[in-house]
């Protein structure tokens, strides 16, 4: 009786231990196990290619079966193809693949963000352990913009069995997909509407704003051109761009200030904004009149405020100064050189009997009180004769210009 109850109780021990050493095996099984997809990064120069990523998984145990679901942002990416060529290779024997066995009866179930894939492998001892590769997915790159874009390649759910029909739990750590964006640029360009009048007093000359790298919907802009208020005025706003009719406001000397909220839609690689004209006007104080043995010519710029502005889009705003999700190219500065004229002593644009008098009134004084910009020749201490001779050389000089049209 006594070694009956030992027997017994060995035979219960015997099976209490089989069965705890099996709760410990098929937890370690499944304590390490992950699925996952590797992160993809892609340039605009990508746009309407294609790239792949494989569905990995490691630490698994005797996996049999799978049923996993993967969606996205099928605004920037589609679904194109799905391979199970790697399923092969964890699978030797053979596998069915489930999904071909109901409607739409197709081996693999996709449709706008999502794609989902289910097999079962076949055959005794078929059961995979290890690391690998369960099946790749081919997406197609439909969107690029000048703001960046990225989307999860999310698991939305991952079913997998071991060959026991028993669960196998897995963390299922998802990839990214991220598309950088396309650097916008505002460019200038100096166009010169008489090439017969000199770049001197009166002469009128358009500058042309341009958006570059237009590949979102650009919508409206908010831009200051700074100018150098010295010597140019502006003229007007000779042109309105693609976007339509903007306002524009001049109350900062050497500022124009040129928006506009809601244009037409557009994009474009270069993309005209408006138009400015100026005209090259100063006064006729000192530093400004013609001085032989001088240099004669005088540096002047048109150029964009790049602490303020911005370009606005349909999907948000992009900022001249840099701040926000992708920076604006500045251009570079419009630089103009003026001449002066020789004897245009009161800075009117032509030489003429007004010049000679201006001069002819300080006659014979010296320099000061005389005003030092009619001692034209300035190795002379007063007010003389070589003085009127360089204006007279020049007499009659005129180049009228008038603003385009």
């Amino acid at each position: 009786m006594k070694a009956k109850y030992i027997s017994s109780m060995l035979t219960l021990l015997l099976l209490a231990s089989i069965f705890t050493f099996g709760l410990v095996i098929n937890r370690a099984s499944a304590d390490g196990t992950t699925i996952s997809i590797p992160s993809v990064s892609k340039s605009p120069s990508n746009l309407g290619t294609t790239f792949t990523v494989p569905v990995q998984i490691s630490s698994v145990n005797d996996l049999f079966g799978f049923d996993i679901n993967i969606t996205w942002d099928n605004t920037l990416i589609t679904f194109a193809s799905l391979s199970n060529a790697s399923t092969y290779t964890i699978w030797p024997n053979g596998f069915v693949e489930l999904l071909a066995f109901a409607p739409p009866y197709t081996s693999v179930k996709s449709g706008a963000g999502y794609v989902e894939y289910a097999t079962v492998a076949t055959g005794a001892g078929n059961g995979f352990t290890g690391n690998g590769t369960l099946f790749t997915i081919t997406f197609n790159i439909v969107k690029a913009g000048n703001f960046p874009y990225s989307t999860a390649l999310h698991f939305k759910s991952v079913e997998l069995s071991d060959s026991n029909a028993n669960a196998i739990t897995a963390t299922a750590n998802d990839g990214s997909y991220s598309m950088s964006a396309t650097v916008p640029g505002i460019d200038y360009a100096l166009f010169d509407p008489n090439t017969a009048k000199p770049y001197e007093y009166g002469k009128y000359f358009e500058v042309q704003v341009y958006a570059s790298g237009i590949t979102s919907t650009l919508t409206g802009y908010d831009l200051k051109v700074d100018y150098t208020s010295e010597y140019l005025s502006f003229h007007g706003v000779y042109a309105w761009g693609a976007l339509g009719t903007g306002t524009v406001d001049t109350s900062t000397l050497g500022v124009v200030h040129v928006s506009i909220s809601s244009g037409t839609p557009t994009t474009g690689d270069s993309v005209l904004l408006f138009t400015l004209t100026f005209q090259i006007r100063f006064d006729d104080s000192s530093g400004h009149t013609w001085i032989k043995g001088s240099t004669n010519t005088r540096p002047t710029t048109v150029l964009l405020d790049t602490t303020y502005g911005s370009l606005s889009f349909s999907e948000g705003t992009l900022y001249v100064n840099g701040s926000g999700p992708t920076p604006i190219t500045p251009p570079s500065a419009i630089n103009v050189t003026i001449n002066l004229i020789q004897g245009d002593v009161n800075c009117d644009g032509k030489v003429d009997i007004l010049d000679l008098r201006a001069i002819a009134y300080w006659y014979g004084q010296s320099v000061p009180p005389a005003p030092i910009q009619y001692n034209l020749k300035p190795d002379e201490t007063t007010i003389d004769l070589y003085d009127l001779v360089l204006v007279g050389a020049n007499f009659g000089y005129s180049i009228p210009d008038s603003p385009p049209s």
